[in-house]
């Protein structure tokens, strides 16, 4: 082997030769994902999460009683619900209200008939259940509607279409 060769003050000089030629053994580097990111995202993640969300309320009691045996008397007069009835006539539509003698041929003569059967029933809730026959357009059973809102009626319900 040869000598290594000496500098001018007679020290060993320095080559450059590599690790392999040296004899010199590294443990081979394991590789490992870095966790830092990771640890941000799933933090990240927590907090929108907690933040993001909306925590249902309880559900609550409402109190209530039965009434006892026999049925609740109520202080005023019992009305069944009145049936108001959409016909096609050709032209336009007729309204056929349950209790009226005539049949009415305009939004105006349905709200003044409504109009005096709500004055006539001093207020009682009553009800009144329209009912298009399948030939009468959608806007003459909003037209109705209307003028059951009009004449003040509280209870408006809709039959169904046959």
């Amino acid at each position: 082997m040869a000598a290594a060769p000496q500098t001018p003050n007679g020290q060993e000089a320095v080559t450059a030769r590599s690790r392999k030629a040296r004899g010199i053994k590294y443990p081979k580097p394991k590789f490992a994902p870095n966790v830092v990111p990771l640890v941000d995202v799933m933090f990240m993640l927590l907090l929108f999460f907690i933040l993001g969300t909306r925590f249902r309320q309880e559900e609550g009691i409402i109190p209530g009683t039965l009434p006892a045996i026999g049925g609740v008397s109520s202080g005023g007069p019992v009305f069944e619900p009145r049936m108001l009835t959409l016909r096609n006539s050709g032209t336009g539509v007729s309204y056929e209200l349950q209790g009226a003698a005539v049949g009415l041929s305009s939004p105006e003569e349905l709200y003044l008939q409504l109009a005096s059967m709500h004055k006539a029933t001093a207020g009682a809730e009553v009800s009144i259940i329209i009912k298009p026959l399948p030939s009468v357009p959608w806007g003459y059973v909003v037209e109705a509607f209307n003028q059951a809102v009009r004449a003040k009626f509280d209870k408006i319900g809709f039959a169904a279409v046959e």
